[in-house]
């Protein structure tokens, strides 16, 4: 009788030890897999223990975690690289803008030099052929 009692005894703490060992065992996991994460491995998981309990709540809800930080991390690589585009485009724009005005600058600042030509090549005519002539003295105020 002492034995039988004593076998049981035994058995009972065997599975106490077991179930001790396999509850470390999953807590281990999840504390390698968190460690794992914190480091940037966002495609880490926890294989979730299929007996109902807290280790199996707690491995779900790190995996729903992981998954959520996960599509939050790529959300936003998405929005950079949508920035990065957009900044190229807007520098882009700028500078198409800033030749298409120095274009145009020249482009007047050419057309009133030649005017300019022209009206001083009239007045040298002018004033070879006439020394008061009033058209010459207008000229000369105009420039």
């Amino acid at each position: 009788l002492v034995v039988l009692a004593l076998l049981t005894v035994i058995a009972i703490l065997s599975s106490l030890v077991a179930t001790d060992f396999s509850v470390l065992k999953d807590i281990r996991a999840l504390s390698r897999a968190t460690r794992r994460f914190g480091s940037g491995e966002l495609t880490v998981r926890v294989a979730v223990p299929p007996a109902e309990g807290e280790i199996r709540n707690l491995a779900l809800a790190f995996n729903t975690m992981a998954d959520v930080r996960a599509q939050h991390y790529q959300a936003n690589r998405l929005a950079q690289d949508r920035l990065r585009a957009l900044t190229h485009q807007l520098q882009h724009a700028r500078e198409e803008e800033a030749a298409r005005i120095a274009q145009e600058l020249h482009d007047e600042l050419g057309q009133e030099l030649s005017v300019m030509r022209l009206e001083l090549e009239r007045l040298m005519r002018c004033i070879q052929v006439n020394d008061d002539c009033i058209e010459c003295k207008t000229l000369l105020n105009l420039i």
